[in-house]
């Protein structure tokens, strides 16, 4: 059997209420970056995933997506909105 070589993954959840949590921890919009930039500095080749709900606000989406951005994520940013 072949392994596969994971990528690790920052998980950012926005919920309905807009709360934020980064790899199940809770964070606020100002700290998104500097959460970002620790994981790199762990796993530089981390991507990152972007998880929202339906009803969470596009803004906050963009914001977060804009602050892994400017973490040096540029081709590494995954959004996905979940089912629940």
């Amino acid at each position: 059997l072949e392994q596969q070589n994971q990528v690790p993954a920052i998980l950012i959840y926005v919920d309905e209420s807009n709360l934020i949590t980064i790899n199940g921890r809770f964070a606020d919009i100002g700290s998104v970056r500097a959460n970002i930039e620790r994981v790199i500095a762990e796993t530089p080749n981390s991507a990152v995933i972007i998880q929202a709900h339906p009803k969470a606000k596009s803004g906050v989406i963009v914001k977060i997506r804009d602050e892994a951005y400017n973490a040096g994520f540029a081709d590494r940013v995954n959004i996905v909105i979940s089912q629940t």
